[in-house]
């Protein structure tokens, strides 16, 4: 004997169909969402191509799209508006990548600059490094400064910068002009000079005129080689066309800042290297670095004495190179540990001599608790070679 369903488990079933409806279209959506979101960070989709189009269908054409502006070869990837030749009025800086392969490609620049003649015109300049090489790999930016003792009274400072935010590239141009108004210009008349071009893996800073640029150097340890750089007559370069000048100093420094505290660390010659930058500018501090043995010999009140030149005192060292080829088992066993370095020593009077080598040898000082064998590395011996 068949029986007809109820209204109420009809409608009950139905809700329940509704439901799974709604989860199934909300499921759906939030995988679309996410498969977008992928293609577009391996660069499998163009946001910003999406936009313009649309941007240009609005308009009815009359949007004048930035990708057309560069060939297509190279992609457009985004705009900045500033007032870089200092007439009032904004230039638009157009940057775009090249050579693209997946997400990851080079970075060049050109500026836009709409000129008071009769009809108004664009004038293009592209922002060329030494060697036309790339402006960055991961993110880019730019800013105006005033540099001191550097161009005139602003320089455009083009920095690249890596996927964590660190600034391993430096562009620094100065617009020039000797060309007549709203006549065309000779080669060389008109744009952006590139006073001076860096690039380093651990970063670059500027200081005043000068500019740090640090290369990684002694991986496990995070050390890196630091030059700096000062300008002559207005520039970085030796000529407007030349290379780069010579830095005016070269150094061994952490990359980042030090750890704390220094000697209960895996590395001892991370101890080696916080003792010479230290010495002469910190002296307690250089003073945790040595054994109370080491201390009672080497430091003289606020001065080092025979670590950086043989028999002379040291107000501040500058080391030149650091090596220590690393062995586990004797680090293990607090055994003594040779790091070889070579340093420049500036002596209380400022003079300054060197470089000198000398082979300084550690030692795990037994300390229970101590990260990571239960010891901190400190100097015992600084040896002349």
């Amino acid at each position: 004997m068949s029986q007809s369903a109820s209204p109420q488990k009809i409608g009950s079933v139905l809700q329940g169909l509704a439901s799974m409806t709604f989860v199934g279209w909300l499921l759906g959506n939030v995988c679309i969402c996410l498969a977008l979101a992928v293609a577009w960070r391996f660069g499998y989709i163009d946001v910003n191509a999406w936009r313009y189009r649309l941007a240009d269908f609005f308009s009815k054409q009359e949007f004048i799209n930035p990708q057309e502006l560069v060939p297509e070869s190279m992609k457009f990837h985004s705009l900045r508006r500033l007032d870089l030749d200092g007439d009032g009025e904004m230039e638009r800086v157009m940057f775009y990548r090249y050579d693209v392969v997946g997400g990851r490609a080079p970075f060049g620049a050109i500026v836009l600059d709409l000129n008071n003649c009769r009809p108004r015109g664009i004038d293009t300049y592209e922002l060329l490094a030494i060697d036309q090489d790339y402006l960055s790999e991961w993110n880019i930016d730019i800013e105006l400064r005033d540099i001191p003792s550097v161009g005139g009274q602003q320089e455009v400072l083009v920095w690249g910068k890596t996927a964590d935010n660190i600034r391993t590239e430096l562009a620094v141009f100065q617009w020039y002009d000797y060309s007549q108004p709203c006549s065309p210009p000779a080669p060389g008349q008109r744009g952006y000079w590139n006073l001076g071009f860096f690039r380093g893996t651990g970063g670059i800073q500027i200081e005043g005129p000068r500019v740090r640029v640090k290369d990684r150097a002694f991986e496990r340890s995070q050390l890196a080689v630091t030059r700096v750089y000062e300008p002559v007559n207005g520039s970085y370069r030796q000529s407007p066309a030349g290379p780069m000048l010579d830095p005016v100093s070269k150094a061994v420094e952490f990359t980042f800042t030090p750890p704390t505290p220094v000697p209960q660390t895996y590395y001892p010659e991370k101890s080696v290297l916080a003792f010479y930058l230290a010495i002469g500018l910190n002296t307690a501090e250089a003073r945790e670095y040595l054994s109370p043995e080491a201390a009672a010999r080497y430091l003289d009140g606020d001065y080092g004495r025979d670590v950086a030149e043989p028999g002379q005192l040291t107000s501040m060292a500058e080391v030149k190179e650091i090596a220590y080829y690393p062995d586990a088992e004797k680090e293990r066993r607090h055994e003594r540990i040779a790091v070889e370095v070579l340093v420049v020593n500036r002596r209380p009077d400022g003079t300054i001599t060197g470089p000198f080598r000398y082979r300084v040898w550690v030692q795990g000082v037994p300390r229970k608790g101590a990260f990571p064998y239960d010891c901190e590395w400190r100097i015992v011996e600084f040896e002349p070679l």
